[in-house]
C-alpha cells in the first residue's frame, strides 16, 4: 500500500473513534441528566434549601444585601449573593416547586460532565477524558447537589472551567483567555467563599507559569480579581473574628 493509502486510512480510523467518542459523551451527558431529573420532587425541600428559596424570593437589593430577617431575629447569610440572584431570576419564569428551585443545580452539574471530559482530554488524553466524564455522571456526591437547590455544584462547575480557562492562558491562548478567566474567578467568588482557595492554587500556578515565560504583563489578571472582590473582604474578615457559630 503506498503512503497516500496509509495517510487515508489514518484519517478514516481518526474520524471513526472521533464520532464514537461523541456518542459515548452524548450518551453519559443523557445519563447524567436522566440520573439527576429522576424522582427530583421525591424529597421535599429541606432547611437550607428553604433558606434559598427565602431569599430568591425577594427583591434584588434585598438579595445582594445577604440578609435574612426571621421575625424577631435578623441574620446574615453566609454565602455569597451570586447563586441566589440566578435562582431570583429563574423562580420567576418557572415557578416555586421543587423541580423549579433544583433544576439550576441539575443544568450545572449536566454540564460537568462534557467539562470533566475537556479538561481530561486536553493534558491527559481523550481516554482519561471519557472515564472523568463517566465517573462523573454516576457519582453519587455529585448526584446528591445536583438534586438540591443550593450553590456547591454550581462553584463546582466554575471552578474546574476557571482552571481550564488558566490553563489555556498560560499555555500562550491570548489575553481573551485571561480576560473569561477573570470573569470566571470572580463568578466563583461570588458563588461561594470556599473558592478563594482554588484561586490561591491558582495564582501559584499562574506564578509558576510566569516564572517558566517570563511574561509579568498578565500581572493584572489577578490584580483585577482582588479588586472585583475586595466587597467579599469585609465580610469575610467579620466571619473570621466573630469566631465559630452558636
Amino acid at each position: 500500500m503506498n503512503d497516500s493509502g496509509i495517510v487515508e486510512r489514518s484519517g478514516g480510523d481518526e474520524a471513526d473513534r472521533r464520532w464514537l467518542t461523541s456518542v459515548v459523551l452524548l450518551g453519559l451527558i443523557l445519563v447524567s441528566f436522566g440520573l439527576r431529573i429522576w424522582r427530583i420532587e421525591a424529597k421535599s425541600i429541606w432547611w437550607d434549601e428553604s433558606l434559598s428559596l427565602y431569599r430568591a424570593q425577594h427583591d434584588l437589593p434585598y438579595v445582594l444585601s445577604n440578609r435574612i430577617d426571621f421575625p424577631g431575629a435578623d441574620t446574615t447569610d453566609l454565602h455569597p449573593p451570586l447563586y441566589f440572584v440566578l435562582l431570583h431570576g429563574f423562580i420567576r419564569l418557572a415557578g416555586e416547586s421543587d423541580l423549579a428551585l433544583r433544576f439550576p443545580s441539575i443544568c450545572w452539574a449536566t454540564a460537568l460532565v462534557p467539562l470533566l471530559y475537556i479538561v481530561g482530554k486536553r493534558w491527559w488524553g481523550r481516554g482519561v477524558g471519557l472515564w472523568a466524564a463517566g465517573l462523573g455522571a454516576v457519582s453519587p456526591f455529585y448526584l446528591w447537589y445536583a438534586q438540591e437547590a443550593r450553590m456547591y455544584i454550581m462553584v463546582t462547575c466554575l471552578g474546574l472551567l476557571s482552571v481550564y480557562v488558566l490553563g489555556r492562558a498560560l499555555e500562550g491562548g491570548g489575553r481573551s483567555w485571561y480576560v473569561i478567566f477573570v470573569i470566571l474567578a470572580a463568578a466563583m467568588l461570588y458563588t461561594h467563599y470556599f473558592a478563594f482557595l482554588l484561586l490561591a492554587f491558582e495564582g501559584l500556578a499562574w506564578l509558576l507559569g510566569t516564572l517558566r515565560n517570563r511574561r509579568w504583563r498578565s500581572i493584572w489578571v489577578f490584580a483585577l480579581v482582588g479588586a472585583m472582590c475586595l466587597p467579599l473582604m469585609g465580610y469575610a474578615v467579620y466571619r473570621l473574628a466573630s469566631g465559630p457559630e452558636m
